[in-house]
C-alpha cells in the first residue's frame, strides 16, 4: 500500500514531467526539427518515467517539507541528468558522424532565442499585426554565427509582403515595401536559408510590381545567391511577363522592353531550358501589340520546331492578332492570315470556342466596322448556349455608335438588362452613347440617357463627368462653360489622389476655362486681389469705371490661372493638351503667354503638328503688334514641312488684312498649298465665266470662311488685279451656300456688292 504522501509526490513529479514534455513537443511541431533533435526529448521522457516509477513505489513517511525537498532535488537531478546525458550523447554521435555532417546537424537545432523570436513573429502575423511582425523580424541577427530562425518565418513574411503589395496597386507605400523586401533578402543572404524556385519567382513578381525591373534582372543572373534550386522556364516566364506589361504601344519605351524580352527568350537555349507554351504566348502578345506581324508568323514556326501545342490562350491571342491584320493582302500578310487560320482551326478542332474567343471575334468585327459579322458571331455564341458578358455588350455599343446607329446602341443596353442576361449596365457602356448624342448636338437625348443611368442607381465615373462637361462647354447656352468648370473642379476637391483628374478631364477643364474667360463669365476659385481703388483720389464715376475694368481683368486672369493650373496637373501632356492650352490663351487674348509656352515646347523638341501651329497663329493674329510673329511662325511651318490646312490660311489672311498687309493677303491666296474646293481647282485663270452650280462642292471639300473671300477680293481690287478678283469671285460662286451658317449672309452681301462695283 502506497503512502498518501508518496502518492502526492508521484502526482507532483508526474505533472512536472508532463509539462516539460508538452512544451518540447509544441516546439518540435512548430519548427519541424530534424530527427536527431526529436530523439533528445524522448530520452528525457524515459528518464523522468523511471524516476516517476521509483517515487510511486516509495512507502516512506515524510512530512510536507521533506516531500517538497525530494521533489525539488529529484527534479533538479533529472534536469542535470538530462543535460549531461544529452551532451554525452551528442559528443558520442559526433565521434561517429563526419565533421561536415555534424556541423549541419548543429545548424538545424534552434537556439532558445531563435525559438522565442519565431514565436513572436508568427503570433503577430496570425493577429494581423503586420507592422509589429516586421519590427520583430528586422531585429533578428543577421550574422552567420547566430542561430537563424526556421524557414517558415521567411515563407510567412514573404507571403505577408506579397499580400500588402497586391493591396497597394498604386504603390502609395512604395518606400516601405522596398525596405521590407530588402530586409527579407538581406536575411536570406546572411543566414543562407535559401528560397526555393517558387519563392524566388514571387520575389521577381514583387520587384516587377515595385517597378524595380533592373534589380529583378540582376537577381535572375545571380540566382544562386538567393535560391538553392535551378531556374526553370517558369522563372524566365515571370520576368518575360514583367517585360510584356510594359509593352503597350509602338514607341521607344516599348521597343526597348521588346528587345529585352527577345534577348531573354533567346537565352533559354544557352541555359538548356526548353520554352513552354506560356513563353511563346508572351512573345506572340508582344509582337501583336507592336504590330510586328512578320515576327508573329516566325513565333508560330518556332513553336512547331519545339513541338509546342497551342492552347486556348494561344487561340485567343491569334484571334486578337487576326483582328489587326489588314485582310486580302498578299505576301507576308497573306501568309500570316493563312497561318492564323491554321492555328485557329487546329485549336477549334480540340475544343469549342469559349467566351473569350467569341468576345474577341466580335471585337475584331467592330474594329473593322463590320457590324453584320459581329451580329452573326453573337447569334452563333447564343446558339452555343454562351451568354454575352459586359465585354461583348460594350463592344457592340461602341460599334453601333461608331457606325452612326446610336439608337441601336441604346437598344443593346436596354436588352442586356432583360432575361436571360439580366446584366447591370455600367457607366462605361453609357459613356459612348451619351457622347454620341452630344457630338451630334442632340443634348436633350444625351441628358435623357444620363438621367436613365442615374435612375438605375449606376454611379457616374470620371469619363461620364468629362462627357457632361464637354456638353456644357459646347452647348450654345451662354452660362454652360461655368457649369463644366464647377463639375470637374468639384471632383478635384473630393479626391486625395495624386492625379485627381485624368488627362482628358484636365484637357476639357483647360478648354472650359478658355471659353468661359472669352465670354467673361465669373469664376470664384477662392482667391482675392489686394489692390483696391483709392476712394479719396477718385470721383465716384471714375471709381465705378475702374472697378469694372479691374473686375474684367481679374476674371480673365483668374481663368488664365485656372488654365495653367489644369495643364500643370497633367502628368504627361499629349498633343491635345498642348493644343487646348494654346487655344485657351488665344481665346483669353494672351499672345505673350501663348508665345512663351510655344518657346517651351520648341526647347523640349516637341513634335508639333498643324493643330498646334493653328492654335498659336489664332492667338497671334488677333493683335497687329503680334502679326509679324504669326507670319514668322507660318513660314517656319512651311519650312518644317508641316502642311497648312484651310484654317491656317483663313487665320493668316485675316491677320494680314487686319494689319493692312494686302500684298500678303494676295500672296497667301495664290499659294499652291492653299486647299481649294474641288470644282475650282481646274478652272482656267483666263476664263471669266462664273459657275453657279449650287452643289458643285462636295461636303467633304475644304471650304474657307466666307470672310476670307471678302478679304481676298478686297485685296485684289485694291491692288488693281482684276483677273485675281474674277478668280476669287468665281471660286466663291462654286460654293454651296445652302450649307453655310447664318453668319455668312452678311459677308456674302459684301462680296456681291464689292464685285458689282468692280464691274
Amino acid at each position: 500500500m502506497t503512502h498518501w504522501q508518496c502518492r502526492q509526490l508521484h502526482s507532483i513529479a508526474s505533472q512536472h514531467v508532463n509539462q516539460r514534455l508538452l512544451q518540447q513537443w509544441r516546439v518540435l511541431f512548430l519548427h519541424m526539427h530534424t530527427p536527431t533533435s526529436r530523439n533528445l526529448p524522448t530520452a528525457a521522457a524515459a528518464t523522468r518515467s523511471s524516476t516517476r516509477r521509483a517515487f510511486s513505489s516509495c512507502s516512506c513517511k515524510a512530512d510536507k517539507r521533506s516531500t517538497a525537498q525530494v521533489v525539488e532535488t529529484t527534479t533538479a537531478g533529472t534536469d542535470a541528468f538530462y543535460s549531461t546525458s544529452t551532451i554525452e550523447a551528442k559528443r558520442a554521435a559526433k565521434r561517429r558522424i563526419p565533421l561536415h555532417i555534424s556541423s549541419q546537424i548543429d545548424k538545424s537545432i534552434l537556439s532558445p532565442q531563435a525559438i522565442s523570436s519565431a514565436v513572436t513573429i508568427l503570433s503577430h502575423l496570425d493577429a494581423k499585426e503586420t507592422d509589429l511582425a516586421w519590427k520583430a523580424f528586422e531585429q533578428l541577427p543577421r550574422d552567420s554565427e547566430s542561430s537563424p530562425g526556421p524557414r517558415t518565418i521567411i515563407q510567412r513574411m514573404l507571403a505577408s509582403l506579397r499580400a500588402d503589395i497586391r493591396n497597394d496597386p498604386k504603390n502609395h507605400q512604395l518606400v516601405l515595401h522596398n525596405r521590407r523586401l530588402n530586409s527579407l533578402l538581406s536575411y536570406v543572404r546572411s543566414t543562407r536559408l535559401y528560397l526555393d524556385e517558387n519563392e524566388f519567382r514571387i520575389v521577381l513578381e514583387l520587384l516587377d510590381r515595385l517597378d524595380q525591373l533592373e534589380r529583378a534582372e540582376v537577381m535572375l543572373r545571380t540566382m544562386g545567391t538567393y535560391c538553392d534550386q535551378p531556374a526553370t522556364q517558369r522563372t524566365y516566364n515571370k520576368l518575360a511577363a514583367a517585360y510584356l506589361r510594359r509593352i503597350k504601344e509602338s514607341n521607344g519605351q516599348s521597343r526597348r522592353y521588346l528587345n529585352k524580352l527577345e534577348t531573354l527568350i533567346h537565352s533559354l537555349d544557352e541555359q538548356n531550358i526548353t520554352p513552354d507554351v506560356v513563353t511563346f504566348n508572351v512573345l506572340l502578345t508582344a509582337y501583336g501589340r507592336m504590330g510586328r506581324l512578320k515576327d508573329v508568323e516566325a513565333v508560330f514556326l518556332d513553336m512547331e520546331k519545339h513541338g509546342i501545342t497551342p492552347n486556348d490562350r494561344t487561340f485567343n491571342i491569334a484571334l486578337d492578332i487576326n483582328g489587326k491584320v489588314k485582310g486580302g493582302g498578299g505576301g507576308d500578310v497573306g501568309n500570316l492570315e493563312r497561318r492564323l487560320s491554321n492555328v485557329l482551326a487546329s485549336v477549334e478542332s480540340g475544343l469549342s470556342p469559349d467566351i473569350i474567343a467569341y468576345a474577341t471575334t466580335i471585337r475584331n468585327a467592330v474594329l473593322k466596322r463590320d457590324m453584320a459579322a459581329a451580329e452573326r458571331t453573337l447569334k452563333a455564341m447564343v446558339g452555343k448556349g454562351i451568354l454575352p458578358n459586359e465585354y461583348v455588350y460594350a463592344h457592340l455599343v461602341l460599334g453601333y455608335v461608331e457606325t452612326g446607329d446610336v439608337e441601336k446602341a441604346h437598344t443593346v443596353i436596354q436588352l442586356m438588362r432583360k432575361a436571360p442576361n439580366a446584366l447591370q449596365p455600367t457607366a462605361h457602356l453609357y459613356g459612348p452613347l451619351i457622347q454620341a448624342y452630344a457630338r451630334t448636338h442632340e443634348y436633350k437625348k444625351a441628358y435623357q440617357v444620363l438621367s436613365e443611368m442615374m435612375d438605375q442607381g449606376i454611379p457616374a465615373n470620371l469619363t461620364t463627368y468629362t462627357i457632361l462637361a464637354s456638353m456644357f462647354v459646347h452647348s450654345p447656352t451662354h452660362e454652360e462653360p461655368s457649369k463644366a468648370i464647377q463639375v470637374l473642379r468639384s471632383l478635384w476637391k473630393l479626391t486625395d489622389d495624386q492625379e485627381p483628374l485624368d488627362r482628358p478631364a484636365l484637357t476639357m477643364l483647360i478648354e472650359a476655362h478658355g471659353v468661359a474667360g472669352a465670354r467673361d463669365l465669373e469664376w470664384d476659385p477662392g482667391w482675392s486681389f489686394d489692390e483696391e481703388p483709392n476712394e479719396e483720389e477718385e470721383e465716384e464715376e471714375e471709381k465705378e469705371q475702374f472697378e469694372k475694368e479691374q473686375n474684367e481683368l481679374s476674371r480673365r486672369e483668374l481663368h488664365a490661372l485656372g488654365v495653367q493650373q489644369s495643364y500643370a496637373a497633367i502628368a504627361h501632356p499629349d498633343h491635345l493638351a498642348h493644343t487646348a492650352l494654346l487655344t485657351a490663351y488665344a481665346r483669353l487674348n494672351m499672345p505673350e503667354n501663348a508665345w512663351q509656352f510655344w518657346t517651351t515646347l520648341k526647347s523640349k523638341e516637341t513634335v508639333l503638328n498643324t493643330f498646334h501651329y493653328n492654335a498659336l497663329i489664332m492667338g497671334l493674329v488677333q493683335s497687329v503688334e503680334w502679326y509679324p510673329k504669326a507670319a514668322q511662325v507660318f513660314q517656319e511651318m512651311v519650312d518644317e514641312k508641316v502642311t497648312p490646312d484651310i484654317a491656317t490660311f483663313d487665320l493668316m489672311i485675316y491677320g494680314a488684312y487686319s494689319a493692312g498687309d494686302l500684298e500678303a493677303v494676295q500672296r497667301f491666296w495664290r499659294m499652291d498649298e492653299r486647299p481649294r474646293p474641288k470644282e475650282s481647282t481646274n478652272l482656267s485663270t483666263t476664263t471669266t465665266t462664273t459657275t453657279t452650280t449650287a452643289d458643285a462642292t462636295s461636303s467633304s471639300s475644304p471650304v474657307p470662311l466666307i470672310r476670307s473671300y471678302y478679304y481676298a477680293l478686297h485685296a485684289m481690287v485694291a491692288g488693281k488685279d482684276l483677273q485675281g478678283a474674277h478668280d476669287v469671285f468665281r471660286e466663291f460662286k462654286s460654293l454651296s451656300l445652302s450649307s453655310m451658317p447664318a453668319s455668312a449672309t452678311l459677308w456674302t452681301h459684301f462680296i456681291h456688292k464689292l464685285y458689282h462695283d468692280l464691274k
